[in-house]
């Protein structure tokens, strides 16, 4: 996961084992499609925990962007309303990342 730029945001998402983060990440997407924006973690310190949502904005100080909209696209295809088994396609992908 060295795609990420937000080491503390790493090693929150490190520390979750995968029904936490399958949950994290159906929490997001739920209610969207991949036309609406990239999916991003967003780091709260005081509970050191992520969240997550899809946004089009730019990730900011305690934001990244977990994966692009074009590679949501390229996973699922531009017009795909996401079901909840996508948690773990995404995070299949994300572990494939150097």
């Amino acid at each position: 996961m060295n795609y990420l730029k937000n080491e503390k945001i790493v090693k929150a998402w490190n520390e979750l084992d995968q029904y936490d983060k399958e949950e994290i990440l159906w929490n997001a997407l739920d209610m969207y499609n991949v036309n609406e924006g990239s999916l991003i973690f967003m780091y709260t310190a005081k509970w050191n925990t992520i969240t997550a949502c899809i946004q089009k904005s730019q990730p900011s100080v305690n934001e990244c962007e977990a994966v692009s909209q074009d590679q949501l696209s390229a996973l699922f295809g531009d017009d795909h309303d996401y079901v909840e088994e996508d948690a773990a396609t995404i995070i299949e992908w994300m572990n494939s990342q150097p």
